[in-house]
């Protein structure tokens, strides 16, 4: 960057916007690159042939990695958008679940409740129908 500010001939502008744009490093920044590239491009400049070749090979490049991430950033909001969806689907689906084995739950309380007071009602009519029935206490009839 030093070079292409001090002394801003085609040839530095070309490398900085290089330098700046190329992947591997942290700092590759594709868009400012093409930027830069493109204002070179379009600007009147003193590029060999060679450099003419590169420029535009290198801003071909910068721009597929534009559009690459672009595409990259649109599928994984895409993708986030639908673990979320999926998220509240699964969310709502726990919370009918949840209600379901509640009232499932409820319905067992009441129904063991009933079958208990069935047997006592048995227990009861069992136990009361042996002593009313036992023959001491039968009477003969003539």
């Amino acid at each position: 960057m030093a070079a292409s500010e001090q002394n801003p001939t085609s040839s530095n502008r070309l490398r900085y916007a290089i330098a700046l744009g190329a992947a591997g490093h942290p700092a590759s920044n594709p868009v400012e690159g093409k930027r830069l590239l493109s204002e070179l491009l379009a600007g009147t400049n003193d590029l060999r042939p060679a450099e003419l070749s590169l420029a535009n090979a290198y801003l071909r490049e910068f721009d597929a990695r534009v559009t690459l991430y672009a595409d990259m950033a649109r599928q994984r909001e895409e993708a986030q958008k639908e673990l979320q969806a999926l998220d509240a689907e699964s969310d709502r689906r726990y919370s009918g679940a949840n209600a379901e084995a509640q009232r499932l739950r409820k319905a067992l309380a009441e129904a063991e409740r009933k079958l208990e007071a069935v047997a006592e009602m048995e227990r009861a009519l069992i136990e009361g129908g042996s002593e009313a029935g036992s023959p001491d206490e039968r009477t003969p009839r003539p």
